[in-house]
């Protein structure tokens, strides 16, 4: 066998192996069912339709190349089944394998820890590589997202409804708090919110714990005020009851002893 036509075997297996292993993740990711939910879109909204919409779109406008990418391995591969290949056939069918011939369509590119898959801006041909890289890279971008989206679904509910049940407790106590009222119509809108925008329903969630956290913290600080205010009301008493004492020692000295001096008059209440 000529290097060329084992350089073409080598290229076939590869492009296969690729193809394969893309099929694969595609066919695990729609047996996921917050990609079924997020894919059929209804009522995504915010923050989640801004990341969610463009990456599904993404990936659906890649895998429009896999079926010229799967007839142009069948064909390299019927072509090399053949027989045996000289260095110029195969030279040329190597060529034929790295050029770029399966057309995309237009799309955002995918962001993948810092790197861009280098797709055209706009529906252009690529070569059968840089279709199955940017399919690995936009399999991986989705399967984060539907990740990031289901935990939120989980998160945000079981959040917010340990904040209900904090801020229900406050209100009894603080009937009037302005950001806790605000905290409570946070709270109520999630409800709705969550099922159609649960990546931006966390900013909401936090914000509604924020000032529960705040409403507590005020509460927790009237509490110490009055605890204050009733250890200064006991200290008076007890200053009160100590001038009481020295105004009737004073009042039995002046009956018991001839003209005393050096008393002082006790303390004025007032000044107390």
């Amino acid at each position: 066998m000529s290097p060329a036509a084992h350089a073409v075997d080598r290229r076939i297996h590869d492009l296969r192996d690729g193809h394969r292993q893309v099929v694969s993740e595609l066919r695990e990711l729609e047996a996921d069912g917050t990609y079924a939910a997020l894919l059929a879109g209804h009522g995504l909204s915010g923050v989640t339709a801004s990341r969610v919409v463009p990456a599904l779109t993404r990936l659906a406008d890649l895998c429009g190349g896999l079926e010229p990418l799967d007839k142009l391995l069948a064909e390299v591969i019927r072509i090399r089944s053949a027989g045996p290949l000289e260095d110029g056939p195969a030279i040329e069918l190597m060529a034929h394998l790295n050029r770029p011939t399966i057309v995309v369509a237009a799309g955002p590119p995918a962001v993948h820890e810092g790197a861009v898959t280098a797709l055209p801006a706009t529906a252009q041909a690529v070569s059968p590589q840089t279709l199955i890289d940017a399919l690995e890279q936009a399999i991986e971008a989705v399967r984060d997202l539907v990740a990031e989206v289901d935990a939120a679904w989980q998160d945000v509910q079981a959040r917010r409804e340990q904040a209900i049940a904090q801020a229900d407790a406050l209100a009894v106590e603080l009937p009037r708090h302005r950001g806790l009222a605000s905290a409570r119509a946070d709270l109520a809108a999630l409800a709705s919110l969550v099922a159609d925008d649960p990546l931006g329903a966390g900013d909401v969630l936090e914000r509604a714990e924020a000032a529960i956290a705040q409403a507590s913290g005020a509460l927790d600080a009237a509490a110490a005020l009055r605890e204050t205010f009733t250890g200064a009301r006991r200290m008076l008493d007890d200053i009160d009851a100590e001038v009481a004492a020295g105004r009737q020692a004073l009042d039995r000295s002046r009956r018991d002893v001839r003209s005393p001096r050096g008393l002082l008059e006790p303390v004025d209440p007032d000044v107390v």
